[in-house]
């Protein structure tokens, strides 16, 4: 779930709070209650999947959707642009031509992906909702397309 949206890492973090808790004592009431927070984590993560589909976005554009939003308030129009920026840029990422094992430390095949995310970042978010000094969105995207599998299955390198 990591994986696929960073910013699902709550989820991992309070999963693993449930799990410490729970190793910390076993009598029957703190299984009782682990249990309620674990039903109480998977019904959360249900409701992130249904909004994923309301939003009519796959896992990976709406990982890049919630890193465009992250930290913002958007009007509606500007939620629909960032909507739209997210699936033109995972679909340009996933072209062909990036396709190149080991691309994070080539040179050339680093800047096919780092181009065209920088210029339609910089070029298409809309102002002044977003502006020059948003670089982390930038590096964020980045970030997500190095640690991704979403065009390389065979990518094993890590941020």
């Amino acid at each position: 779930m990591v994986e696929r949206n960073p910013l699902t890492v709550d989820y991992y973090k309070h999963c693993q709070e449930i799990i410490d808790e729970y190793n910390r004592g076993k009598d029957e009431l703190v299984i009782k209650e682990t249990f309620r927070k674990l039903i109480e984590l998977i019904n959360s993560y249900s409701e992130e999947e249904a909004d994923t589909k309301r939003e009519g976005l796959t896992d990976e554009q709406k990982a890049i959707f919630d890193i465009l939003r992250h930290g913002k308030k958007l009007v509606e129009e500007e939620k629909n642009e960032i909507k739209k920026i997210s699936v033109e840029l995972l679909e340009e990422l996933k072209q062909e031509k990036l396709k190149v094992e080991q691309w994070v430390d080539k040179s050339v095949t680093a800047a096919a992906v780092f181009n065209p995310v920088s210029k339609t970042l910089f070029e298409t978010l809309p102002y002044p909702t977003y502006q020059t000094n948003d670089i982390e969105y930038l590096r964020t995207v980045l970030a997500y397309a190095i640690s991704s599998r979403f065009y390389l299955g065979y990518l094993s390198v890590r941020l």
